[in-house]
């Protein structure tokens, strides 16, 4: 299909473009790598007056951003050093419990990829809000019972 590049970016070892797909007329982002074959064409378009690259990567929890999800994570005293050595999303803060953990409250976007780094703390992680996403990885959870 037809595409507009707007902007090339590196993002965890990949090379993305962001591009806006003629045929929808909206901004989507593609791997560069999955690219099979390159036309250019001698047509020019006027790049969409509210696309700022940054400012999508910044409230992108991964490589997707999507509509904002604003969470609340409990992690244990182990994990709690770990997590706030990182910045995490543009808008984030710690409170800093009595015991050795902390709770991360942050604004990101990115549904699948937080559900699947959530994951990856395996009990060392404790997802408070918002509901739906917890709910979300209970399915997860109980789905990965069956598998194992």
């Amino acid at each position: 299909y037809r595409i507009a590049p707007l902007q090339l970016f590196e993002r965890n070892g990949g090379l993305y473009l962001f591009a806006t797909v003629v045929k929808y007329g909206d901004v989507r982002m593609q791997a560069v790598e999955r690219i099979r074959e390159l036309k250019i064409e001698d047509e020019t378009f006027v790049p969409p007056k509210d696309f700022d690259a940054g400012k999508l990567l910044s409230t992108a929890f991964g490589l997707t951003y999507d509509d904002p999800i604003e969470l609340k994570v409990w992690f244990s005293a182990g994990s709690a050093r770990y997590v706030k050595e990182r910045k995490w999303a543009e808008v984030q803060s710690f409170a800093d419990q009595a015991d050795g953990s902390t709770i991360l409250e942050m604004k990101t976007s990115g549904w699948y990829e937080v559900k699947r780094w959530l994951l990856s703390f395996g009990t060392e992680a404790k997802l408070l809000e918002p509901e739906a996403l917890r709910l979300d990885l209970a399915a997860e959870i109980s789905a990965m019972k069956d598998v194992y």
